[in-house]
């Protein structure tokens, strides 16, 4: 049986296997579908992730809200304390 931090290490290697191409064309399908979604249509804040890495990108996403009038909550890091 494997475990959570290997499977997550696993997973990680694989995401980042991934083409830059692909995952550019990924991330604008998933935000495509994201600014269709009803209810994020009618919210007024939207909380979102930032993409690093080899993550769906998010910052086409975060940029179309911010135009549409939204407003944009984010997490902060403090990698002094972790």
């Amino acid at each position: 049986m494997v475990d959570k931090k290997e499977l997550r290490r696993q997973l990680i290697e694989k995401r980042n296997g991934i083409s830059q191409d692909i995952r550019k064309e990924k991330s604008r399908k998933i935000t495509e579908k994201l600014l269709k979604n009803p209810a994020l249509k009618k919210a007024d804040t939207v909380f979102v992730y930032v993409s690093f890495g080899s993550e769906v990108d998010t910052h086409i996403l975060i940029h179309e809200l911010l135009r549409l009038g939204k407003r944009v909550g984010v997490p902060l890091c403090n990698t002094q304390d972790h």
